[in-house]
């Protein structure tokens, strides 16, 4: 509102695994472009797996919010369910891992992990160098999620 043209670009949907593909083609998202954000705080692992199976869109990085409180060993994910949303609880997204075995099944590659936690971002394997496409992941703590009651 605040912002000239900001408006003519921003689209405002409910996403789901089930309808990402078709809200991309809608909106005319480009099948290789450069950065996909999701950060839903629930589903976000759902949504991604999604475009990465119907193979379409292809984004060249790919930046997501992860469970920092899940042990940086575990391959976890929340269950899916379309209309969740977080609920304040260490229950959300996925893990670091789980993400990262995801990603290297379709061709992406771990890159870097927030400081802070929660944020991981991912590059397509095949803009990466060799010796960059298998990078250790980091044990990350974020200190915003509140111990469950």
């Amino acid at each position: 509102k605040d912002c000239p043209g900001v408006a003519d670009i921003v689209r405002t949907e409910f996403v789901t695994a089930e309808n990402v593909v078709r809200l991309f083609v809608k909106h005319g998202v480009p099948e290789d472009f450069d950065l996909l954000t999701i950060d839903t705080d629930y589903n976000d692992y759902w949504i991604w797996r999604a475009l990465l199976q119907d193979g379409t869109f292809r984004p060249r990085v790919v930046a997501v919010d992860f469970n920092p409180d899940i042990p940086i060993g575990d391959a976890k994910v929340v269950q899916y369910e379309p209309f969740a949303e977080w609920d304040g609880t260490v229950y959300t997204v996925g893990s670091l891992l789980a993400y990262t075995l995801m990603a290297r099944s379709y061709n992406y590659s771990f890159a870097y992990a927030l400081e802070m936690g929660s944020h991981a971002f991912f590059v397509r394997s095949d803009l990466l160098a060799e010796s960059d496409r298998d990078l250790p992941l980091r044990n990350v703590r974020k200190s915003s999620h509140m111990t469950d009651v």
